[in-house]
């Protein structure tokens, strides 16, 4: 499940990150509002997606995602103003889409018994130093 905390930004939400996820499933993604702006979100996604009403605060908002879903749940967050992604500098080799990423993220993380993974802003090696290089993995998949 992708879950896009948002707050005062409805606009943004559907024309940037909506925009980059139009190939993954519509029922995967759930957009979580404060219960004042609910019913401003549910007309800028136009019903395509699911609204979820939590809480106040970014933390907060992060915790009842958390909370909201049952333990072990396959959660991608994601922000409310991502432009767009691109892999080519972590994968050059790769046919590599959104979809594919977060699949092999999850399998990666059940094969190394982690519970969590995240991906850095920017192409920045420097916290990669302690984790072998996973990409050429992803190419024989």
């Amino acid at each position: 499940t992708i879950c896009i905390p948002s707050y005062r930004r409805s606009s943004i939400l559907t024309t940037q990150t909506l925009k980059c996820l139009e190939d993954i499933d519509p029922t995967l993604i759930k957009i979580f509002v404060v219960e004042e702006e609910a019913d401003i979100y549910r007309e800028a996604v136009e019903g395509k997606y699911e609204v979820i009403v939590g809480v106040k605060g970014i933390a907060r908002q992060r915790e009842f995602i958390e909370n909201y879903f049952p333990l072990g749940s396959q959660l991608v967050l994601l922000d409310d103003d991502i432009k767009s992604f691109d892999f080519s500098l972590a994968f050059p080799e790769c046919d590599i889409n959104l979809s594919k990423f977060i699949d092999y993220a999850f399998n990666q993380i059940k094969e190394r018994h982690a519970y969590i993974w995240g991906v850095y802003p920017v192409f920045n090696n420097f916290f990669s130093h302690e984790v072998d290089n996973l990409y050429p993995k992803l190419q024989t998949k």
